[in-house]
């Protein structure tokens, strides 16, 4: 009678996709509480989290969420290794550094109070960059009252009008965050008119700090 040699399992093959993956990093609040510069972990990563910090500050809450989801869905992305889903691709390790940023990206559009708590960690001259750029984006276009000192005409009504003759109306220009060249003023005959149509009554309340210049 014939010995049955019991056959053994045969040895696991190697995947072809080697398996990546790395630690969750911590909430950013739990991080920035401990008193720890996230420029330790982030380095030269650490100015786009400062960009999410911004579109936190100027961003509408619907556009935070959007945003933030978005910044989950790459931190998850990066732990794993991205790459090893595309056919004909191999997968890529993952990338530790990225993975912390989208992740604090997502705290901070999720909890805009986090970012006083991440400015604190600028020095002076990089916390006056960060606030001009988060003006910079929330108020793109802001008013000024004034009398220009050169001829200028209505963009509205087409009046012209001579150098330091009338008040206007001017819609500014922020370099770097308004799609305009050049100023745009309007006479104060059109900007009463446009405030009477919105409301009757919207004249008689005191303009806003900042307004005339």
């Amino acid at each position: 009678m014939d010995t049955v040699t019991p056959q053994r399992d045969a040895p696991p093959v190697a995947s072809p996709v080697p398996a990546h993956g790395s630690p969750q990093p911590p909430p950013l609040r739990e991080y920035l509480e401990g008193g720890d510069d996230p420029r330790a972990v982030l380095g030269d990563v650490f100015d786009m989290l400062l960009d999410a910090a911004r579109d936190a500050q100027t961003l509408d809450t619907a556009s935070r969420a959007e945003e933030a989801s978005r910044h989950r869905a790459d931190a998850h992305a990066e732990l794993l290794g991205a790459g090893s889903e595309i056919p004909g691709l191999p997968p890529r390790p993952s990338d530790q550094h990225h993975a912390t940023y989208h992740a604090w990206a997502a705290d901070l559009l999720e909890d805009p109070s986090l970012v006083e708590h991440l400015t604190a960690f600028l020095s002076p001259e990089e916390a006056t960059t960060f606030s001009a750029q988060c003006e910079g984006a929330r108020s793109p276009y802001p008013l000024h009252v004034h009398r220009p000192t050169e001829p200028w005409r209505c963009s509205s009504c087409g009046t012209e009008h001579a150098a330091d003759q009338a008040e206007a109306v001017e819609i500014g220009v922020r370099p770097g965050w308004s799609a305009l060249n050049d100023p745009i003023r309007y006479c104060a005959p059109c900007i009463l008119t446009a405030a009477a149509a919105i409301d009757p009554t919207a004249l008689d309340f005191d303009p806003p700090d900042g307004l005339s210049s």
